[in-house]
């Protein structure tokens, strides 16, 4: 006996040594966070600031801010159907998880027989009664099932990971299908108004029209009005018809983009109130500036970036499990029971009493090539995470970059356009003003016809920054506190 533990303690110092000369590299991600801070990220951007403070550690409720908007993203979360299948595959690594956590404990089972033999020939008949319990414990000396249970938990929370993105992704969905209503719901205002002043553009021409055909006093008066009326007629008429064919495209945008959302939401059809464009545009341009961060903290916010570290690590502890698998086994075995050739005998200790224990060491040989090959997969898979991950990394730095700039240019047009229109709405009051005093009707259509332009313009432009501020938020990494 003794010479068994004496072979079997130098059997593992053998294979202690072995181990200690083959050590699995882990990449740490230092490295690529200093590999990510080559982009520079502009220290402001109109109401953008890169400084240590990131947006994406700002809730989402305090991000937005509007009440509609609210209940949308609560009723997303809720009843999104991708939502639920990012929750179902959490609980299935978790299963995982759990069973990985019990490999750790022996392997226990018990054994209940019975058995008769007729003894033929004038032999007595025998029987045997036997109850074994039975207990199996692996020593986890190379610490192969310890990486196995951390590369599940890896898995676990890449799990987790991979759900917040889809809740950053639904919560941006939402956000900005709700912001294009408003906007859609801006421009069909913008076209109904357009259409209205082109009707009394049109109608109050006729009515000088008729007055002028009507008079005989002046000749070369009538003969002087008739021809401008008309052109204005016409130009304001022409108008006139283009947004009336401009405001069923409209319509049928906001029916699109309705039901877009409410498919967003898990529904077929509902109501869906929103905000003014006057009430969001105040609340998006008056807001305190939008702080970015540092890559490091992009690294903790950004759920692909966190899913892609997860799947790292857990390539890296499947690694050093198959780097263990290559070692010896130390099992350890035991059996405890209570055997008997007759009922009546079955509680007579110890002549009852069965037992027995005993300890084996297994080494692959003839398997070592196959294992080596799965180590060899591992450490390629590994390497490729790490690049994947630092691939995310620097993705993720020139996306923030790219997004602040493309906020940055949108809200100084919005800025722009919004001067635009201030200055085309009164230059229309002044224009209907001179009307009233006697002025021309050909003024009027001249700035009503600039202001709709501007207002396009300066839709489109809201609805740009809206989508980029969405974006420059999600693309931080937040939404899913």
């Amino acid at each position: 006996m003794r010479e068994f533990f004496r072979i079997v303690v130098v059997a593992l110092a053998a294979a202690a040594s072995i181990a200690c000369n083959r050590e699995v590299y882990m990449p740490q991600v230092e490295e690529i966070v200093s590999d990510s801070a080559r982009y520079v990220m502009p220290e402001s951007h109109y109401g953008i600031s890169a400084d240590t403070a990131s947006a994406a550690r700002i809730k989402r409720y305090d991000f937005y801010t509007d009440r509609h908007l609210r209940q949308i993203i609560d009723t997303a979360l809720a009843a999104n159907p991708s939502i639920r299948i990012a929750v179902l595959q959490i609980e299935e690594a978790e299963a995982y998880f759990r069973r990985s956590r019990r490999e750790k404990l022996p392997e226990v089972k018990a054994d209940l027989s019975v058995s008769y033999a007729d003894g033929g020939y004038g032999r007595d008949a025998s029987e045997d009664h036997l109850f074994r319990l039975g207990a199996s414990w692996e020593i986890d000396i190379w610490g192969r099932m310890k990486s196995l249970r951390k590369a599940q938990a890896h898995k676990l929370m890449q799990s987790v990971a991979a759900a917040n993105a889809v809740r950053t992704r639904i919560i941006a969905d939402a956000a900005a299908l709700y912001y294009r209503l408003i906007i859609l719901d801006a421009r069909r205002i913008s076209v109904e108004q357009s259409i209205s002043r082109n009707d009394s553009i049109v109608t109050g021409c006729n009515i000088l029209i008729d007055a002028a055909a009507w008079e005989k006093s002046d000749g070369e008066k009538r003969a002087k009005l008739l021809p401008h009326a008309q052109m204005v007629r016409e130009q304001a008429a022409s108008e006139l018809y283009a947004s009336k064919a401009e405001l069923p495209d409209i319509e049928a945008e906001i029916f699109i983009t309705q039901n877009t959302l409410n498919r967003l939401l898990g529904r077929t059809d509902g109501e869906l109130p929103r905000s003014s464009v006057e009430k969001v545009f105040e609340q998006s341009m008056f807001r305190d500036s939008i702080a970015v961060g540092i890559p490091a903290q992009l690294l903790r916010n950004r759920p692909d970036i966190i899913a892609a570290e997860e799947q790292l690590f857990s390539d890296y502890d499947l690694t050093r499990a198959a780097q263990a698998a290559l070692y010896p086994r130390l099992t350890l075995k035991g059996d405890v029971g209570l055997e008997t050739r007759s009922m009546a005998h079955w509680f007579d200790l110890p002549s009852a009493l069965l037992y027995n224990a005993f300890a084996g060491l297994t080494q692959p040989l003839f398997r070592r090539g196959e294992l080596r090959m799965q180590r060899r997969v591992r450490e390629v898979r590994q390497s490729v995470s790490f690049m994947r991950l630092r691939d995310a990394v620097l993705a993720a730095q020139c996306e923030v970059s790219n997004t602040m700039m493309r906020y940055a240019s949108a809200r100084r047009r919005v800025i722009i356009y919004y001067s635009q229109v201030g200055s085309l709405r009164q230059a229309m009051a002044h224009a209907r003003q001179l009307m009233s005093s006697g002025g021309s009707y050909l003024d009027v259509w001249a700035a009503q016809t600039r202001l709709l332009q501007a207002e396009k313009n300066l839709y489109n432009a809201m609805l740009t920054m809206f989508d980029q501020r969405i974006a420059l938020y999600r693309e931080l990494g937040g939404g899913w506190r």
